[in-house]
């Protein structure tokens, strides 16, 4: 059975199919959906946006923290070189690694080596 058909035999699917119709025929209508459409994307975009940069700051945070906690002021300089860091990546992957490290040198190394990795 065609589109046709199964409308002819169902009275909502016929609505919906004038309906439809009728957007696609009306130009100013169809730009509104357009823009509404845009502007919903934008927001959707915006919002993953905002939630990556989000992380990224709780994961830099989470490492000077750490970095603070074990190493008091002798980090300050690491923690400087980690909050330059941008990719979540890196940074997840200096987490995972770094509480292995028995050392400030180590934990160095790590920082140094994953972002060099990343290049």
């Amino acid at each position: 059975m065609d589109i046709e058909g199964i409308a002819a035999s169902n009275a909502a699917i016929r609505k919906a199919l004038t309906i439809e119709a009728t957007f696609w025929n009306d130009e100013d209508e169809h730009r509104r959906y357009e823009i509404v459409e845009e502007y919903r994307l934008d927001e959707l975009f915006e919002v993953a946006g905002a939630e990556a940069r989000g992380q990224v700051i709780g994961c830099r945070d989470a490492i000077c923290k750490f970095l603070q906690a074990r190493f008091r002021d002798v980090a300050q300089g690491l923690q400087y070189a980690v909050r330059r860091i941008d990719d979540l990546e890196i940074l997840s992957q200096i987490i995972k690694n770094m509480y292995t490290a028995c050392s400030l040198e180590e934990i160095e190394t790590v920082v140094v080596g994953v972002a060099h990795e990343s290049r």
